[in-house]
């Protein structure tokens, strides 16, 4: 069907050749957020479903990895592009860990009981 498409339309080769159009928004937002990455800030980057973060992410990705003065990692702990919150989460623990082999918890949270007492003198 891919193949259908792409001679209605006279396309030679699939879109994920194309090239990245940047605006000037954009260009702005990379030259705002590459001094962030390299002082090793955490960045989150919040849109509309189809506002381009995904876009943004990899052509920033691609453009840090090219500099070559940063190293761009991926995720080992999945066999997907995304991350998910708990990888996230392990990784953040790993990173922030003041002990040398310290181990994120396993339990989602820890409960400690709470002792109700009861006075007699209260009406």
């Amino acid at each position: 069907m891919l193949s259908d498409v792409m001679n209605y339309f006279g396309l030679k080769r699939t879109l994920e050749y194309v090239c990245f159009f940047e605006t000037e928004e954009q260009a702005h937002l990379f030259k705002e957020l590459k001094p962030q990455i390299r002082q090793g800030r955490l960045i989150a980057i919040a849109g509309v479903i189809g506002c381009g973060k995904t876009t943004i992410l990899q052509r920033l990705q691609l453009e840090l990895a090219s500099e070559k003065d940063i190293i761009i990692s991926k995720s080992l702990a999945v066999d997907k592009d995304k991350v998910t919150l708990g990888t996230l989460m392990a990784a953040l623990f790993c990173d922030l860990a003041t002990e040398k082999d310290a181990k994120p918890p396993t339990q989602p949270e820890q409960r400690v009981p709470l002792a109700i007492g009861v006075d007699s003198e209260m009406p």
